[in-house]
């Protein structure tokens, strides 16, 4: 039995209106068999174990010094290293690096969410040579809340509008949000991204602001400047409010990262995945899942909040992000279940590769490997490699029957309560405070009161909050370990 927590969280809308593009897909590893993989597993690049900085090296005397990119065991840093749009000396911009100083903790917090997702964004953005700042634009946007919904339906940590979303692509129905999927919107957010560079004839920062509030917002202040004779670019447009602190916000988080101040603390990030996107490639149930890999379905369901019922559409998609040691043991798990009946074994002779046994036995190189625990495409000869007994392997099931489900129990799902809450301003409290105290976004606290989210906060303010009220649902036993607690585990070992 699972138990769905839906959170709202409600931080400033993003994209307002609609451009259609070729979507570019995500590159997944591809066997060259005429049997596919059981699970097709993301491709990511070489994992970087360098420290600080790698030398330069003369190749020739005589000619140029040819200078290698250095590479960081911190994601953060390595993201510095690229960092390319210009930061102009603007008010704008000194006052959100002034926010982001007198809020110290703001950073951590970031760090904490973005730490299963942001090596697969931060390699999306490099494999289509875009700047990297647009790897930080989730920060602006969701403060990296996976699943933040705002109040005008702007969704995930992309802030993706249904319109644009289903422009690119992306799966929305009552099963499944590929908004809330953080692999599919990054491919959809960065599809969008490309088209309005091309569209605002390579201005990134035009690009950054329509993606906020929308491309004829910025088409028609371009317009307006026009008529009147003045510039056209970011700076010299009328904007919308939002709009007009969106992109100094994303500048002044570069900016910062980019000269950090020693009084600013930066928090590590290993430059390393922890966690792999894979396609299960058939209809699964959260629970089954849950049981093969042994994790709490509530933590699958954290990972995984796409996924709005307990089972996966059943015409997909299927994609589950996991922890990555855990995804080999499902993908093993998986494997030796499907041949417990049909499970044979092949002596290596001469003349035998893997790539003829794949096709042999009608099972994929990758898997192959996976079942006989191999490292590299080598077998020596007289070596026993297990194998299916028969061309077919059957097809196991990854869903339940259930008696009574307890989504489908109800008639229809529950409307939304929110609870109104009162609190009143005490000595040292600041918006983010509070609002990671009741588990909001400060924009949205800012909002409800009707104050500026640059606003210090006096002592025996009443500030008004509205929460929603969950539905009672009964928990199911799980291990006595905090969920945000085993997810730090996961991603950074014990001690953490």
């Amino acid at each position: 039995m699972r138990v769905f927590l839906l959170v709202i969280i409600l931080p400033i809308t993003a994209c307002q209106h609609t451009a259609k593009h070729d979507e570019q897909s995500s590159s997944t590893a591809q066997l060259k068999t005429n049997s596919a993989p059981l699970l097709t597993v993301t491709k990511s690049e070489p994992l970087i174990a360098t420290s600080n900085h790698v030398k330069s090296s003369n190749v020739d005397e005589k000619k140029d010094v040819v200078t290698a990119k250095p590479s960081y065991t911190n994601l953060w840093l390595d993201i510095r290293s690229k960092l390319s749009l210009k930061v102009p000396n603007k008010t704008t911009i000194k006052n959100r690096k002034a926010w982001y100083l007198a809020h110290p903790n703001y950073m951590n917090t970031i760090n904490r969410r973005a730490a299963p997702y942001l090596y697969h964004i931060v390699k999306e953005v490099e494999k289509r040579q875009l700047p990297i700042e647009l790897a930080l634009l989730p920060l602006v946007e969701s403060d990296f809340q996976i699943d933040a919904i705002s109040i005008d339906g702007a969704t995930g940590i992309w802030q993706l509008m249904p319109h644009i979303a289903k422009h690119y692509d992306v799966t929305i129905n009552d099963e499944y949000d590929g908004r809330l999927d953080v692999i599919t919107s990054t491919n959809a957010a960065l599809d969008y991204l490309t088209y309005l560079h091309k569209h605002f004839d390579g201005d990134w920062l035009l690009a950054i602001a329509a993606y906020n509030s929308g491309e004829g917002k910025v088409k028609r202040a371009i317009r307006q400047n026009k008529l009147r004779g003045k510039k056209t670019d970011f700076w010299s447009l009328k904007l919308p409010q939002e709009t007009a602190f969106y992109v100094p916000k994303l500048l002044a988080v570069a900016d910062l990262l980019n000269n950090k101040p020693h009084s600013f603390h930066w928090p590590e990030l290993a430059n390393d995945a922890k966690t792999v996107h894979i396609d299960i490639g058939q209809p699964f149930d959260m629970l089954v899942i849950s049981q093969l890999t042994q994790l709490d379905t509530r933590f699958l369901y954290q990972l995984n909040p796409a996924y709005l019922v307990e089972k996966a559409p059943e015409n997909g998609p299927y994609k589950l992000l996991l922890p990555k040691s855990h995804s080999n043991k499902l993908r093993h798990t998986l494997l030796l279940t499907k041949l417990a009946n049909n499970q044979g074994v092949h002596k290596v002779s001469k003349g035998d590769s893997l790539y003829k046994l794949s096709h042999l036995y009608n099972i994929s190189i990758e898997d192959l490997k996976l079942l006989n625990q191999l490292k590299s495409d080598l077998i020596r000869l007289g070596d026993s490699l297990i194998v299916p007994k028969l061309k077919d392997i059957d097809t196991i099931k990854l869903t339940r029957d259930y008696t009574i489900s307890p989504f489908l129990e109800r008639a229809q799902k529950p409307k939304k309560e929110y609870t109104r809450v009162q609190y009143q301003v005490r000595k040292g409290d600041t918006l983010w405070s509070i609002s990671e105290l009741y588990d909001v976004t400060f924009k949205q606290l800012a909002k409800w009161n009707n104050i500026s989210e640059r606003t210090l906060l006096k002592p025996g303010k009443t500030l008004t909050l509205w929460i929603e009220r969950q539905p009672t649902l009964a928990l199911p036993t799980t291990e006595n370990i905090p969920i945000l607690t085993r997810l730090n585990y996961l991603i950074s070992g014990p001690g953490s």
